[in-house]
């Protein structure tokens, strides 16, 4: 399962998606106790963002150093003008 993360992120993705609608659906049901929804849908984003960071490492726009790195320039660019944009 862990030879090509890139291909299987996406199935974990999607396993994630699936526990959630699983926790919806026992969250509307009488019949489970009341914290089982809750439970499942921290389970279930847990795994979808564990398969989406996975995704971003691999595929998306971590998956290079190059990359990486502009990624980390833009993002503190926009902190950057954040700050200035409060202190005024």
């Amino acid at each position: 399962m862990w030879r090509d993360p890139g291909q299987t992120s996406l199935t974990v993705m999607g396993v994630g998606i699936v526990t959630l609608g699983i926790a919806y659906a026992v969250g509307r049901i009488d019949f489970f106790p009341e914290p089982a929804g809750l439970i499942l849908s921290l389970i279930g984003l847990l795994v979808t963002t564990n398969g989406f960071y996975v995704w971003m490492s691999t595929e998306g726009p971590l998956s290079s150093e190059e990359e990486g790195l502009l990624f980390l320039r833009v993002i503190l660019f926009f902190h950057h003008n954040c700050e200035i944009n409060q202190q005024r």
